[in-house]
């Protein structure tokens, strides 16, 4: 595994843009609608600089052995580009990940919050956000992924476009807090007053999910591959009641060999 990293990358940068409306409503309520944007560019993801190319499923004789069928997995290696070109040197570099500062990120989001400021001993918080985050795949961290976990179709970034990880598009916050009163009873009051009870509640919307053939169908020594879609719906019926599968596997097929399949990224 070798990783690769050309001259003169560019450094991450985000663009922010929101707004925000406010509406008073009586004396303690405070209403507002905002909008949250911003574009991230030169993410950093992977290219594959070294993948298996595909030779179709004939016969063919590579570096003086003979395959019947030319491209599988068993001869990924040999099939490697390196090993095309020189293949003495070639066959001492397997997966080669080069890095690529040209992935994007986006995300706009609209922010509902309702205030109640502090009356009668209660204060009461809720926002909702709508939004939704898409963009490049990318799975970098502080010491960078394996050189084999690259974007899963050789020269094409934007095959690997789709939610990010982080996408949610719905999220509800709820907070109170309460503050006992004073009490005209000594006693009472100095067992009863002065306490402050809250509670938060947070409900959102689940994370994307990925679906993956678990093999190498393109024949190219990448990972990750997606499969076909052939049902305009994957998912279970959920109104019989609680599922243990929640999608239907007969909606996806493997793709023909030496192909891609058509799921976006983390398109579920």
């Amino acid at each position: 595994l070798y990783q690769s990293q050309k001259p003169n990358m560019n450094t991450l940068g985000v663009y922010a843009t929101n707004f925000a409306l406010q509406q008073q409503i009586g004396q303690n309520w405070l209403a507002s609608v905002s909008y949250i944007g911003t574009r991230t560019q030169h993410v950093w993801g992977q290219y594959p600089a070294n993948p298996a190319v595909f030779l179709g499923l004939g016969p063919c004789t590579l570096d003086g052995v003979s395959y019947a069928v030319c491209s599988t997995t068993a001869n990924t290696d040999a099939r490697r580009i390196l090993s095309l070109e020189r293949p003495r040197d070639g066959d001492k570099i397997g997966p080669v990940a080069e890095f690529d500062d040209g992935g994007t990120q986006k995300y706009n989001g609209m922010l509902v919050t309702l205030q109640r400021r502090v009356a009668s001993g209660v204060t009461v918080n809720g926002n909702y956000t709508w939004s939704h985050c898409q963009g490049n795949y990318v799975d970098i961290n502080q010491n960078g992924p394996p050189a084999s976990e690259t974007y899963s179709k050789p020269g094409d970034r934007n095959n690997d476009n789709g939610n990010c990880l982080s996408d949610r598009r719905h999220v509800f916050n709820a907070t109170a807090v309460a503050r006992t009163p004073g009490f005209s009873n000594r006693t009472v009051n100095m067992l009863a007053s002065g306490w402050t009870l809250s509670g938060v509640y947070r409900v959102s919307a689940g994370s994307p999910w990925n679906v993956v053939t678990g093999g190498d169908q393109a024949l190219s020594g990448t990972i990750l591959q997606r499969p076909n879609l052939v049902r305009g719906n994957a998912y279970k019926d959920r109104s019989g009641g609680p599922l243990t599968q929640w999608f239907d596997q007969a909606a996806f097929t493997l793709p023909a060999a030496g192909t891609y399949g058509n799921v976006g990224w983390n398109s579920f």
